[in-house]
């Protein structure tokens, strides 16, 4: 998938039965789009949807759904950014078996001849917001490390001239990294 891109990734917790439900929910999803459903002992899925890509993944204590789609330029502050999530069925995305344990708007964005500045301002809280360079100085990663109305966090990450392979891995990292910092979140009522 090409560069602007936007990621929506949804974390949920499930027991076995949840588990179960969310692999029909995936071969729901399929079958609603006239597509095969997937084996029914799989537990990574990728599927191409035309307007936005899915990765299913069943984990031990819960199921990850990350969806993804190109986006049409930069946002201005006339507009909202595009979200990965626009082009998922609402009601369906909606009855997601489990509990949500996390959840993550990221946009990749490249960095030539783009002023990201006023764009990054209107996704994230300036006055939280926290950067670093990332990839040996090839990327920028922005984030404000808040959940905001819509109960996702967000970040912006600038792509810079990173290869296809490192941009993935990247990604990969980041929602890890949100995934497991939420994770943690869940012991802050105990340790205090």
């Amino acid at each position: 998938m090409g560069l602007p891109m936007a990621l929506s990734h949804v974390v949920m917790v499930c027991n076995a039965q949840q588990r179960d439900a969310s692999r029909a929910h995936m071969a729901t999803l399929a079958r609603d789009h006239h597509l095969p459903a997937p084996d029914a002992a799989s537990i990574h899925i990728r599927m191409d949807f035309g307007l936005y890509r899915v990765r299913w993944e069943l984990h031990t204590e819960f199921v990850t759904w990350t969806f993804m789609r190109p986006i049409a330029g930069q946002a201005g502050a006339e507009r909202e950014p595009e979200l990965a999530l626009d082009a998922v069925p609402q009601q369906w995305f909606s009855a997601l078996p489990g509990e949500c344990l996390a959840s993550l708007h990221l946009w990749v964005l490249p960095t030539q001849d783009v002023d990201t500045g006023p764009w990054i301002r209107q996704v994230l809280h300036e006055e939280t917001l926290v950067a670093s360079t990332v990839a040996d100085g090839f990327g920028e990663v922005y984030t404000d490390f808040a959940v905001h109305a819509d109960g996702f966090s967000r970040i912006v990450l600038l792509a810079g001239g990173m290869t296809p392979r490192r941009l993935g891995r990247l990604v990969q990292g980041l929602l890890e990294i949100e995934t497991y910092r939420m994770a943690a979140l869940l012991g802050l009522p105990a340790a205090r």
